[in-house]
């Protein structure tokens, strides 16, 4: 799994080293570094196919969970990948002209459900 986080790379790696997301996480991008390097941040197609490149998958095999319509989900759209997930956190409805997600939840706790309807979870189904 791999997180892509957008923000300034001196603000985003202290929050990720207290979350201690690499003990969870094998990769981690930060938009921050990306620009540094002369790359684009979210809503860039190209930070989602870095991130498939990095863990080994085809777009069509990934699937992006995220908060923002605007930088995720039209990310996740743009790069192809196989599902996006909208973690809607209270903040209002998916506007006709934007970019709409494959699956909408109101918490994270609703992602195993989600990741099994699209067959991502091995093991026992959860259903």
């Amino acid at each position: 799994m791999c997180v892509i986080t957008n923000g300034h790379s001196d603000v985003q790696h202290p929050k990720l080293k207290v979350l201690r997301a690499s003990d969870l996480f094998e990769h981690i991008i930060v938009g921050g570094d990306e620009v540094r390097a002369g790359r684009l941040e979210k809503p860039d197609a190209g930070i989602f196919l870095k991130a498939c490149e990095l863990t080994g998958v085809a777009p069509m095999e990934a699937v992006h969970v995220g908060d923002s319509l605007s930088s995720d989900i039209a990310g996740a759209i743009a790069a192809g990948l196989r599902a996006s997930i909208w973690v809607s956190l209270g903040s209002g409805l998916v506007s006709e002209n934007g970019p709409c997600p494959d699956f909408t939840v109101t918490s994270i706790t609703e992602l195993p459900i989600v990741l099994d309807e699209l067959g991502c979870l091995e093991g026992p189904s959860l259903s």
